[in-house]
């Protein structure tokens, strides 16, 4: 199973969808779960970057499932100034 956080943006559906094709299992990070990407079989899980503590859960729930792998896109010149934190690690 892949954890894919920003799934209902540009980026990270497109990225979602392309995992899906691939015959991934996909559980998906989202700020809003109201906009689920609506990828058949996928596991929504609400969470914001900007807001560590949500993230807690999902990726206990991701070590839980002995997932191994996380796609996360960031911001173009991110920093540690950066109001998502995790975006510079």
């Amino acid at each position: 199973m892949i954890l894919v956080a920003g799934a209902s943006g540009n980026l990270g559906r497109e990225v979602a969808e392309r995992l899906h094709q691939e015959g991934h299992k996909l559980r998906l990070l989202l700020r809003n779960v109201k906009k689920d990407p609506q990828i058949e079989g996928a596991e929504l899980v609400q969470g914001d970057c900007a807001n560590p503590e949500s993230l807690e859960a999902a990726f206990d729930a991701a070590a839980k499932a002995k997932e191994k792998n996380v796609v996360y896109t960031s911001f173009q010149g991110a920093s540690p100034e950066s109001k998502f934190p995790f975006a510079c690690k």
